[in-house]
């Protein structure tokens, strides 16, 4: 399923990140039900919430 949301990816014509909702380094997984397409803008907005201050 992650190879095929990969290539679902290449079809918009900006660019899109898969993004973990519960990152694999505290025991997400690559199942769909745990993966995002988000815009490259959106996907930082979310990092630049998670970093501590």
């Amino acid at each position: 399923m992650f190879v095929m949301l990969l290539s679902t990816v290449s079809l918009f014509a900006k660019v899109r990140l898969v993004h973990h909702i519960k990152l694999l380094a505290k025991g997400g997984t690559h199942d769909e039900s745990n993966l995002q397409i988000l815009c490259i803008s959106c996907h930082e907005k979310i990092y630049q919430r998670k970093k501590p201050s």
